[in-house]
C-alpha cells in the first residue's frame, strides 16, 4: 500500500512508527513462512516429545514430528532420526503468520504503534518462548542469545510506541500495487530473489548422487 501523511507532503515523510511497523510486519511474514524451509531442512528442531513435562507429552504427542532422512540436520547434528520432537517450526510458521494478519488489521487502521509492538511482541515473545522448546545447540547460559534480543526488542518496541509520534496517514493500495508494476522494482525483486536463492538453496553440508541403472528384465 502507498501512503501519504495526512498532511498531504506526496509521501516523502512517512510517519516513523509506520515505517517500523511495515518492516515488522513484513519481517513477522517473512520469519513464519521461512521456518518452513527450517521444517524441509530438519534444523531448528524441537526437543523429544518425551523429554517434556507430563503434559507437554500429552499436548505435543499428537503433532509430533518424526525425521527419518540422513541429510536432515536434526539426523545428523542432533542424532535424532526416527524420535517423536516438538514441531517447533510449524508453530513458529503458525505464531508468526497470525500475528503478522493481526498486526495488518491495525496498520491498515493506521494504529502504527500498535501494530509495531504487537509484531515484535509476538515474534519476540514466541522466540524467547520457543528456545525452550528446542533442541538444537542454542548458546551456553540460561538464556541463549536470541532470548535476551528477543526481550530487548519487545522493550524498544514498547518505547517506541510509547514515545514516538503516531500520525495518521492515507492508503492506496491500487498506487501501492502500480509500484511493483514498475519494470525497474520486477527486475530487482527477480535478481534479489535469485540472489537469495543461489545462496541459501545450495546445501554447504550435503551432497547429492544421480544415478541410471538398466532394467534388464525389460530389455
Amino acid at each position: 500500500m502507498a501512503m501519504n501523511r495526512a498532511g498531504g507532503d506526496g509521501g516523502r515523510h512517512l510517519p516513523p512508527l509506520a515505517t517500523l511497523a511495515a518492516f515488522s510486519i513484513a519481517y513477522t511474514f517473512g520469519e513464519g513462512l521461512g521456518r518452513l524451509a527450517c521444517l524441509s531442512f530438519g534444523c531448528c528442531y524441537g526437543k523429544p516429545v518425551d523429554a517434556c513435562s507430563p503434559a507437554m507429552r500429552r499436548l505435543f504427542a499428537p503433532i509430533a514430528l518424526v525425521f527419518s532422512v540422513e541429510t536432515k540436520k536434526i539426523a545428523y547434528a542432533g542424532e535424532m532420526a526416527g524420535v517423536a520432537v516438538v514441531p517447533v517450526q510449524i508453530l513458529t510458521s503458525l505464531v508468526h503468520v497470525a500475528g503478522g494478519m493481526a498486526a495488518i488489521l491495525l496498520f491498515v487502521q493506521g494504529a502504527f504503534g500498535a501494530s509495531f509492538a504487537l509484531s515484535i511482541t509476538v515474534t519476540q515473545g514466541w522466540r524467547f518462548a520457543s528456545e525452550l522448546l528446542r533442541a538444537d545447540y542454542r548458546g551456553t547460559g540460561s538464556l541463549s542469545a536470541y532470548q535476551i534480543m528477543g526481550i530487548v526488542a519487545i522493550a524498544y518496541s514498547w518505547g517506541a510506541m510509547l514515545l514516538l509520534p503516531d500520525m495518521p496517514a492515507r492508503f492506496s493500495l491500487a498506487a501501492g500495487l502500480a509500484i511493483f508494476w514498475s519494470p525497474t522494482i520486477i527486475i530487482s525483486l527477480q535478481v534479489i530473489w535469485l540472489s537469495i536463492l543461489l545462496y541459501t538453496g545450495l546445501s554447504r553440508v550435503t551432497t547429492a548422487e544421480l544415478r541410471f541403472s538398466v532394467r534388464r528384465d525389460r530389455i
